[in-house]
């Protein structure tokens, strides 16, 4: 979100029309704490509805929020988040469950023992309560992909922004 502070709904429309006249049809929404960040992702989730309630004949272009770790710490901010955009026309949604991403993370813990306790106890566990269930696909660059299903069973995949490649326990 970082590049788009002086951005309008009308700026995410421009680029959400471009993206899918590529053939693309969704983006990862990568959001931090800057104060202004709220609306942008207001305003890219009301483009992306608008432009879905005017062309029917294509699906709903879809977002994804994914949080930037390294200055994210609250897991209430993230809940939030979650929370308001469950449901929207254009939450990307994989298996039934609204797809969330980081970047980088793995050593928030919430308060708790470990991320994987952190994530499921302060997030998952929390949004369930609500009936909201995520696919959660971190960025974790310090765990190697052998064996990292097992050793964090709260991931459901893994996401490298580096090459813009998610790699989900089914694949």
């Amino acid at each position: 979100m970082g590049n788009s502070y002086p951005y309008t709904q009308a700026n995410w429309e421009a680029d959400i029309l471009a993206a899918q006249g590529y053939g693309l049809d969704g983006f990862a929404l990568n959001l931090g704490s800057d104060d202004w960040q709220p609306d942008r992702i207001a305003d890219a989730y009301a483009a992306a509805a608008a432009i879905a309630a005017n062309d029917s004949s294509t699906a709903p272009f879809k977002l994804f929020l994914s949080f930037d770790m390294t200055c994210l710490s609250d897991s209430s901010v993230i809940t939030n988040y979650i929370q308001q955009y469950h449901g929207h026309i254009s939450q990307f949604v994989y298996e039934g469950k609204d797809f969330v991403s980081t970047f980088s993370g793995e050593y928030v813990t919430f308060g708790q023992p470990t991320a994987n306790e952190g994530w499921q106890v302060m997030v998952k566990d929390v949004l369930a309560a609500d009936n909201i269930y995520i696919y959660f696909v971190p960025q974790w660059s310090a765990f190697p992909p052998t064996g990292v299903f097992d050793a964090q069973p709260v991931i459901d995949g893994m996401l490298c922004w580096t090459a813009w490649l998610v790699l989900c326990r089914r694949f």
